[in-house]
């Protein structure tokens, strides 16, 4: 089995930086053999919801070409309010 690439886009590769933390990588990484085994789809959307200790990534899967895009971080109290 391939493992799938990770793309961190435009405010979650800033957000990254900023808070300089391995939890966010450490939680991506460890799905990249098979992301379906931890993630869970958002509620009425097409993108799904990783946790990673007290923070949340949004995600997008592209399946076809095996990348995962993190379209957002942020801590669980504020990642999932609009």
């Amino acid at each position: 089995m391939m493992a799938w690439s990770i793309l961190w886009l435009g405010k979650s590769a800033r957000h990254l930086k900023e808070m300089g933390k391995k939890l966010h990588i450490n939680g991506v990484e460890a799905i990249k053999r098979d992301p379906y085994t931890t993630v869970k789809r958002l509620k009425g959307s097409r993108l799904l919801r990783l946790r990673a200790g007290g923070y949340g990534v949004i995600l997008d899967l592209q399946q076809e070409k095996l990348v995962i895009f993190v379209v957002e971080t942020d801590n669980r109290e504020s990642i999932y309010r609009q």
